[in-house]
C-alpha cells in the first residue's frame, strides 16, 4: 500500500512518506510513532494557535478603539484650529479698519486720538502673529481686548 501511495487510508505523497520513514530511522523508532507524535504536536499547536488567533483579534479590536479614538480628537484639533483661523481673519479685518480710524485720527491732538494711535501702534506690533508669526501665548485675547478699547475711544470721538 505504501508504494502506492497510501497510509492509513489517505493518500501521502510518496516524498513525504519517504520523510517519515527517515526521520523513524534517524531516531530509531517506528514510522507509526514519528506520525503520532507529528499528530500530537500539530493538534496542540492547532490549539495554540486559534488562542493566539482570538488573543490577536482582540488586540486588533483594542487597535481599532483606540485608532477611533485618535480620529475622534483630530477632528476636534481641526474644528478647533478652523475656529482659531477664523477669529484669525476677523481680527484682520478689524486691524485694518482701526488702522485705517488711526489714520483718520492723527490729524486730531485730543487725548482719545493719541491713546488710540497708541492702541494702534500695540497692535501693529501684533500683526506679524496675525500674519502666521505665532508665539507660545495664545495672543488674540489681548488683541480682542485691544480692539475694544479702540472701538470704545472711536465711539466717544463720534459722539463728541
Amino acid at each position: 500500500m505504501v508504494g502506492r501511495g497510501e497510509f492509513l487510508g489517505c493518500h501521502v505523497p510518496p516524498e513525504l512518506y519517504r520523510g517519515v520513514v527517515e526521520e523513524a530511522r534517524r531516531r530509531g523508532t517506528s514510522v507509526s510513532g514519528v506520525i503520532r507524535e507529528a499528530l500530537s504536536y500539530y493538534l496542540s499547536r492547532r490549539g495554540a494557535e486559534e488562542a493566539d488567533i482570538e488573543r490577536l483579534k482582540e488586540d486588533i479590536n483594542a487597535l481599532r478603539a483606540k485608532l477611533v479614538e485618535k480620529e475622534r480628537e483630530v477632528e476636534a484639533l481641526k474644528a478647533a484650529v478652523k475656529l482659531k483661523e477664523r477669529e484669525v481673519e476677523e481680527l484682520k479685518g478689524v486691524l485694518g479698519r482701526v488702522e485705517e480710524l488711526t489714520k483718520l485720527s492723527d490729524r486730531c491732538a485730543s487725548k482719545p486720538a493719541a491713546t488710540l494711535k497708541g492702541i494702534s501702534e500695540r497692535l501693529k506690533s501684533y500683526k506679524c502673529f496675525l500674519n502666521g508669526v505665532r508665539g507660545d501665548e495664545d495672543l488674540i485675547p489681548t488683541i480682542r481686548r485691544l480692539i475694544e478699547q479702540a472701538a470704545a475711544i472711536i465711539d466717544g470721538m463720534a459722539v463728541g
